[in-house]
């Protein structure tokens, strides 16, 4: 694999500047913070009552995801007990591209989820499925793309 294909040093300075940024958000609610956010209005796509929240997870292999995902969890708890989110789902692909695609797929299929996020190990392999999901919801409202 050449160098560049991997490694882009716009992308090194520009990362390496962000570790000095202050960033934007309340001081004691950390993952409400933000470097340099260019936040998108999404009022128009509120609806009444709980979401359905759908969660496409690479895989707990290692600490950070494991972290992340305990935090998550807490957080979706706060909100289902404001009534927010009313049901939480978790798919797992164990560091199985393709099987990350085929529960994203499940997920669209369904048809229940108002939102699915997800966390894939390898952004160029999901892309295409990502794409695929957000082009069969087309007819569902959803904030665009930054």
């Amino acid at each position: 694999m050449a160098a560049g294909e991997w490694f882009v040093q716009a992308d090194y300075e520009r990362q390496l500047a962000q570790r000095s940024a202050v960033p934007e958000g309340p001081a004691d609610q950390p993952w409400l913070q933000a470097i340099d956010p260019e936040f998108v209005d999404t009022a128009q796509y509120a609806k009444e009552g709980g979401k359905k929240l759908c969660f496409s997870n690479a895989s707990l292999s290692n600490p950070w995801r494991v972290t992340a995902f305990i935090t998550m969890q807490q957080q979706v708890e706060v909100l289902k007990a404001s009534g927010e989110i009313s049901e939480f789902r978790v798919s797992d692909a164990a560091d199985d591209d393709n099987k990350q695609i085929t529960d994203i797929q499940a997920f669209v299929e369904a048809g229940d989820c108002d939102a699915i996020i997800i966390s894939p190990s390898t952004t160029a392999t999901l892309t295409p499925a990502v794409e695929a999901a957000c082009e069969r919801s087309s007819s569902r409202p959803r904030p665009p793309r930054p």
